[in-house]
């Protein structure tokens, strides 16, 4: 799955949602999906339950890397109830400072206070 994801020049959707993905797991999935410049629109989104996904800061750390990844042209990204605090998208928002691409961003229900 890994190569797949890294290599195919056709993939354009990618749905991880409820995946159990983890901090560690969710950082070497945007390593793999930040070398995709076909991919266009993400969903790492959850919801409640034992399979939802908790990116944590690992997993923040590793989106940022990838929106400041030349290859990287996700324009839609969904990460609705992942676990991320406001520190974790704070590092997120730094890089999207410079990154064109993205047209809609889903964060809803996170761990967000003040906002």
């Amino acid at each position: 799955m890994r190569k797949a994801l890294a290599t195919s020049k056709t993939l354009v959707v990618v749905n991880l949602a409820m995946n159990n993905i983890t901090p560690k797991s969710g950082y070497t999935m945007f390593e793999v999906l930040s070398s995709n410049n076909s991919i266009y629109n993400l969903n790492i989104g959850s919801f409640s339950g034992a399979q939802r996904n908790r990116l944590g800061k690992e997993g923040a750390m590793a989106i940022a890397a990838g929106f400041r990844s030349s290859n990287c042209l996700i324009q839609l990204l969904f990460m609705k109830s992942v676990s991320l605090s406001n520190s974790e998208l704070e590092v997120i928002a730094d890089s999207l400072e410079y990154y064109p691409y993205l047209h809609s961003l889903d964060i809803s229900e996170n761990r967000l206070e003040g906002m």
